[in-house]
């Protein structure tokens, strides 16, 4: 039986036909040799040329792909932590800002409040003020 192989030699690389013996399958291993006869005229051999700048393609794009996915991780990791970072640094201005208009209404309402007493004391409807707000030593 015929083999269609690769032959190696000082870097060139060519089809060759090895004889082996012939296998239980076919007799005389005749259906493959007119296939490897056939075959012979379609494939054409890879020139080392080819060969290295294929090899030095793939390489790179692997290489490219690599350093893409970890850098994708890296960044994304990274600009997860700023937003979680932003997000609290913002949470915490509008505490802060909903704490000081607490703060401000509060007192506005407290003030206002001595004057609510004051206004029901003119209007007869706290004859007491007199006595609550200022006691006898």
């Amino acid at each position: 039986m015929y083999r269609l192989g690769i032959l190696n030699q000082e870097g060139e690389s060519d089809l060759q036909l090895r004889n082996q013996p012939p296998s239980n399958e076919e007799p005389n291993g005749v259906g493959n040799r007119n296939i490897v006869r056939h075959a012979r005229g379609l494939i054409k051999p890879m020139k080392l040329r080819t060969r290295t700048l294929l090899s030095v393609a793939l390489s790179m794009v692997s290489l490219v792909a690599i350093l893409y996915s970890v850098a994708r991780v890296s960044i994304l990791q990274s600009f997860a932590n700023l937003e979680a970072d932003d997000t609290r640094q913002n949470l915490g201005r509008a505490t802060a800002v909903l704490t000081d208009d607490l703060s401000t209404l509060d007192h506005t309402t407290s003030d206002y409040a001595a004057w609510d007493d004051t206004c029901a004391f003119l209007e007869g409807r706290n004859p007491n003020l007199p006595t609550s707000e200022f006691p006898d030593p």
